[in-house]
């Protein structure tokens, strides 16, 4: 058997090889702190801006199909029993969807992308995800997650947030950690 050699990549493997050479990944500060978890209650709450919606029927092989266009909705979720304090404050939801309905059966997908902003008098966090609603699914059962990054007295931090529909509270929680989400890498496509 032929082994091929591999370059290696990342501060991990680098740090495997020498320690003494890489104290700390580029851009993160040797003194870097653990991640603080945080739960919190987030409940929907009272729409801010009324958005646009447009509908449009188009034929399928198996009946129509309405594709529903809504955009630039904002409301302001109710959130209550916040861990930590640097995200307690007004939480804001904005989003933009595609809902596709099946006349056949009522039932379809949501895609949609949203933004959310949270605003407390030592700053804010901002960020955006995204959600898929499937056609035998609730939307109690939409598990956003997204990352939100820190303004004001939060600069250089981020919080990532897992959150769930679920009437029983806790229904979200997450992390704040220094630094950023890491860039994507690239897939190797090795063969």
């Amino acid at each position: 058997m032929k082994l091929r050699s591999m370059p290696i990549a990342g501060t991990a493997a680098l740090a495997a090889l020498s320690p003494a050479v890489v104290t700390a990944a580029p851009g993160i500060a040797p003194d870097l702190q653990p991640p603080v978890e945080f739960t919190a209650c987030v409940e929907p709450g009272p729409i801010v801006t009324e958005g646009t919606s447009e509908q449009t029927v188009v034929s399928m092989p198996g009946g129509e199909m309405t594709v529903e266009q809504r955009r630039g909705s904002t409301f302001e979720l109710r959130v209550s029993g916040v861990s930590d304090p640097r995200l307690d404050g007004a939480w804001f939801h904005s989003s933009d969807d595609f809902a596709y309905t099946s006349a056949n059966d009522g039932q379809g997908a949501v895609i949609a992308s949203y933004s959310r902003r949270i605003e407390n008098d030592d700053g804010a966090w901002q960020g955006s995800g995204v959600m898929v609603r499937f056609p035998d699914e609730t939307p109690s059962l939409w598990r956003p997650m997204y990352a939100v990054v820190g303004e004001g007295a939060y600069e250089g931090l981020t919080a990532v947030i897992a959150q769930s529909w679920s009437s029983s509270c806790p229904n979200t929680r997450g992390y704040v950690f220094e630094g950023k989400i890491p860039e994507p890498p690239v897939p190797d496509s090795v063969r």
